[in-house]
Formats: C-alpha cells, sequence, structure tokens
C-alpha cells in the first residue's frame, strides 16, 4: 500500500501546485487558460487569444471580439431599448495590442474606424485605404434615469459618479470632465488627449464600454429605463449649458 499512499500524495501535490497557478479573470469573463505569471492573472481572449492582464480593462476591440465568438449568431443581443447603432454590431479585427485595426471590414464593405472602433468614413470596397486610427478624444455618456418625484441632487450625482467611475474602471479623475443633470438625463463627459494618456492609462473608450455593459445590465433588474453612449471626436454637443 506505500507505493499506492506515495502516488495519492504526489497527485494531492500536483493539484494544489496546479491551483496556485490558477485564477480568476474579474475584469473579463469571456477569457480561457488563465493562470497566474509573477502575481498577475492572465488570460487568453475568446475569440482573438490575445493575452490580456486581468488587473486593468480589457481593450473594447477584444471585447467585441469575444462577445461576437460567444453567441450563437455571431451578433450580441440587442436590448430592446438600445441606442439604435447598426455598426456598432460586428466582429471587429483587433491589433496585437487590442486595439482596433484602422480598416474595419465585412465581406466586401470595408470602413475607417476611430480609436472607440465606430466608423468614421462612408462604406467602401476592399480597396479603401484607412492610413491611421484616428484618437476618440471626447466621449459622451447619457444615461436616462426612472420616474421618481423629485429629482436628483447635482452635486451629490456628480461626486458619486466621479468616485465610482474613478473606482470600478480605474479612470484618472481628471479625464472626467463634466457631469451634468437636466432631469431625467444625467450626461458624462469624458475627455482624453493621447497626450494626456500616460502609459498603462486606460483609455475612455474601453471604460465606455464597460460602463455601458453595466449600466445595460443594471437596467434589465429594473434600475434604468434606457442607456446611451455616444463616441465623439472633435464635435460639439448639441445640449443645453
Amino acid at each position: 500500500m506505500e507505493p499506492l499512499r506515495g502516488a495519492a500524495l504526489l497527485l494531492l501535490l500536483c493539484a494544489a501546485a496546479c491551483a496556485q497557478n490558477d485564477c480568476v479573470c474579474q475584469k473579463n469573463k469571456r477569457v480561457t487558460d488563465c493562470a497566474l505569471v509573477n502575481g498577475v492573472c492572465q488570460c487568453s481572449s475568446i475569440g482573438s487569444g490575445v493575452i490580456v492582464n486581468c488587473d486593468t480593462l480589457t481593450s473594447k476591440c477584444l471585447l467585441m471580439k469575444a462577445e461576437v465568438k460567444s453567441t450563437k449568431s455571431g451578433r450580441r443581443e440587442k436590448p430592446k431599448d438600445a441606442f439604435e447603432d447598426t455598426d456598432g454590431l460586428y466582429d471587429p479585427e483587433c491589433e496585437n495590442n487590442g486595439v482596433f485595426k484602422a480598416k474595419q471590414c465585412n465581406g466586401t464593405t470595408c470602413w475607417c474606424v476611430n480609436t472607440a472602433g465606430v466608423r468614421r468614413t462612408d462604406k467602401h470596397d476592399t480597396d479603401l485605404k484607412c492610413n491611421q486610427l484616428v484618437r476618440t478624444t471626447w466621449i459622451i455618456i447619457e444615461i436616462k434615469h426612472t420616474e421618481r418625484e423629485t429629482p436628483l441632487n447635482p452635486e451629490s450625482l456628480k461626486k458619486f459618479f466621479t468616485e465610482t467611475i474613478a473606482r470600478r474602471y480605474m479612470l484618472n479623475g481628471r479625464y472626467i470632465t463634466n457631469v451634468m443633470y437636466e432631469n431625467p438625463y444625467i450626461t458624462i463627459d469624458l475627455k482624453q488627449n493621447s497626450s494626456d494618456k500616460s502609459a498603462g492609462e486606460v483609455d475612455i473608450a474601453d471604460v465606455a464600454y464597460y460602463f455601458e455593459k453595466d449600466v445595460l445590465t443594471r437596467r434589465k433588474k429594473g434600475k434604468y429605463v434606457k442607456a446611451e453612449v455616444k463616441e465623439m471626436n472633435e464635435m460639439h454637443r448639441g445640449l443645453n449649458a
């Protein structure tokens, strides 16, 4: 029985060692083959195979790629009250570092996108040239809350969203330039120039995408009526001051 006991001990030790190398990616659930590397949980993103760092946000391009891959139809389910944006429903091509490729195609139709993956040109054939990925410097997030007898307190609302976005999505507070409340609409401005963004800082396009997913999840639970994310680059918003 001694050899069997030794074999059982060896298996237990192997299981314990393997368990120490396993980890759970808290920032992205659409991953596989997770392992601890120098104390950091790293996983392979579904659909692309790109290795992501689970200590920070996964890029919007890789998230979209994984979502398309994870659905049987090849497209994400669109919420009933979602903002209509058919260009947002496509299987993106991502660079090895996770950003969108400047040129995106769907069969024989191609278009150029910005860093948020939003189309910025008319659609053409595959000969279309997209020389560079244009940076999205300004993103407006708009939320409409459910009806209530009394309006929310603007200052408390600003403090709540500024602190929550900075904490939950690890965005430097200086990129949250404004939180405006016009009952029942809450408008949040995110601005980030490439010259302002330091290496390792999260991108506002990724933050907005994570925020949108969180809000839509809460909307399904009855906490919000509608959520819209408007991605802008060098455009003026049509909102009253």
